[in-house]
């Protein structure tokens, strides 16, 4: 994980060992040639899979790492969760109705994009 370096150092984040997560997860490949002839050879590849990440535990008495952050997103790795999950901190977008000035909703925050 990226960890955040103390300052000082010259580098924003170092690369290291921060915790213990555990991945699960399935795959199933299926191979097939539904048509195969002297002069024609059509093959088809199907691949589904499906897994998931668990954080167990995080280095020292850390709960959660902000793994990456921008424009009012967080993504954190938090013990107990899945890795990765994604936070939003703050709305950065407002409603303007270019065409009406004086529209109530001009200035207020958008929830859903």
């Amino acid at each position: 994980m990226a960890v955040a370096a103390r300052p000082g150092t010259g580098v924003s984040s170092v690369i290291m060992n921060a915790g213990s997560v555990l991945n699960h997860g399935w795959e199933l490949a299926i191979k097939t040639k539904p048509v195969f002839t002297n002069d024609f050879k059509w093959n088809l590849d199907f691949t589904f899979s499906a897994a998931k990440t668990k954080v167990n535990k995080l280095d020292g008495k850390l709960t959660s790492l902000t793994l990456w952050t921008g424009q009012g997103i967080n993504t954190v790795a938090q013990v107990g969760q899945e890795y990765g999950q994604i936070y939003q901190v703050k709305s950065e977008y407002t409603y303007t109705d270019p065409s009406n000035a004086n529209n109530p909703l001009n200035g207020q925050k958008v929830y859903g994009l």
